[in-house]
């Protein structure tokens, strides 16, 4: 008996020190780390639908630590197999996020030439990283859009006949999209607007309220989809004949859009047409500048309409130039500009105002004045103006000598061809 309670002590002392010397904590950590990182993988495959690679990324090369595919397909990806970042498509997602002095420091480091398939030209590799994060946010976007409409189309399911919690919903995920703090769904019927449900900092809900379109947006927004600015602030600019003929906005008959003046605003587009219209008319002119805010197909047509009669108005010995401002496609790599912006200056050689606004829309074109340029197309198509003219095409790497990221301007000139 004595020898075997010995024995048994002996084991248990044995058990602790072997317990010192190798504590189960950190072992259970890395277990709990690695059944972790695998369940997080494999969520996002499942999600996805496509292969989730885990990986560590050292400032210059990325480590595969973990990888999943969907249908368990055969994967040729090695675990704990190191590359230089820009040679793989898993470093080059990992770097695309990248500040940009870690960028350059790779870079700088050289870009070795592992396969004949490797970006070794530093500007390649940054358009290559521009359209990694491109293609990212687009797939954030769209599955966050997935989910709000399944979870929307749930609540329909489970509520039927009542919709009160399906627009709140509805509401909360477009805010939560937009990453807006406000908003409000609204129908519009013979010029009121019946406001659903309301959300956003003010104690004050409007839902349930019926008001006219014009009041509505300009009492609960603050904001308006058509500005005039103040001419006083161009007199010093444009001289005592740059009085701006105020009666032309009060003239304006748009069917309920709003119109107010521009306060506090940050745009300076009407700014820089100045000194351009000062060299080309020295003689003094007068202003009326306008600025819009909503970029509707529906706002274009209304205004180029009474744009149209006001012109078709005057005493022939009026003349009036219009001009729209903008610039075209921002911040990316020269190459990927010149056809974002290419396929902008062929909507405009055919004067289609719509296929501009459509192609602002989807992104495959950019014009942050988009909606300004079409309506000064309708509005000379009114007048039987019938021919544009791409005057001239440049980005800023003209100037800058940077092709990483530059911004698109074009001039253009409209006529009437005999």
């Amino acid at each position: 008996m004595a020898s075997g309670a010995t024995e048994r002590e002996t084991k248990e002392n044995d058990s602790r020190r072997c317990a010192r010397r190798e504590p189960p904590p950190r072992r259970a950590s890395r277990e709990k780390g690695r059944f972790v990182n695998q369940f997080v993988i494999e969520a996002l495959t499942s999600a996805s639908g496509l292969g989730t690679h885990l990986c560590v990324f050292d400032g210059l090369h990325t480590t595969i630590v973990n990888h999943t595919q969907p249908d368990k397909k055969i994967n040729s990806v090695v675990v704990l197999d190191t590359s230089p970042a820009h040679c793989t498509s898993t470093g080059k997602a990992a770097l695309a996020f990248q500040d940009e002095a870690v960028i350059e420091r790779l870079i700088r480091h050289g870009l070795r030439k592992l396969t004949v398939h490797t970006i070794a030209d530093p500007a390649a590799l940054r358009a290559e990283l521009a359209e990694v994060r491109r293609l990212t946010v687009e797939l954030a976007e769209s599955l966050e859009l997935q989910t709000a409409t399944e979870d929307i189309l749930r609540l329909i399911t489970d509520n039927p006949g009542n919709a009160a919690p399906v627009r709140e919903a509805a509401l909360a995920r477009a805010m939560q999209i937009t990453r807006s703090t406000g908003g409000m769904i609204a129908r519009v019927e013979d010029g009121w607007i019946h406001v659903e449900a309301d959300a956003g900092p003010s104690p004050q809900s409007w839902a349930g309220t019926k008001m006219p379109m014009a009041g509505l947006w300009n009492d609960i927004t603050g904001s308006e989809v058509l500005r005039i600015a103040d001419y006083q602030a161009y007199l010093r600019s444009i001289g005592p004949r740059g009085e701006a003929s105020l009666e032309f906005a009060r003239s304006l008959d748009l069917r309920g859009w709003m119109i107010a003046p521009v306060r506090r605003d940050r745009e300076h587009s009407l700014e820089i047409e100045l000194p351009f219209l000062q060299v080309v008319l020295p003689g003094g002119f007068q202003l009326v500048p306008l600025m819009l805010v909503d970029q509707s197909q529906a706002l274009v047509s209304a205004l180029a309409k009474v744009l149209t009669t006001y012109l078709l108005g005057l005493p022939p010995e009026e003349k009036t130039l219009l001009v729209a401002s903008s610039d075209l496609s921002h911040f990316f790599t020269e190459k990927q500009a010149k056809q974002l912006d290419g396929r902008v200056l062929r909507a405009l050689e055919t004067m289609d105002g719509e296929a501009l606004l459509r192609l602002n829309a989807s992104g495959q074109g950019q014009a942050c004045g988009a909606a300004p340029i079409a309506v000064v197309l309708q509005t000379c198509q009114n007048l039987d103006a019938n021919q544009l003219i791409i005057a001239d095409y440049r980005t800023s790497a003209d100037v800058t000598h940077d092709p990483d990221s530059v911004v698109g301007y074009a001039s253009a000139v409209i006529t009437k061809t005999v």
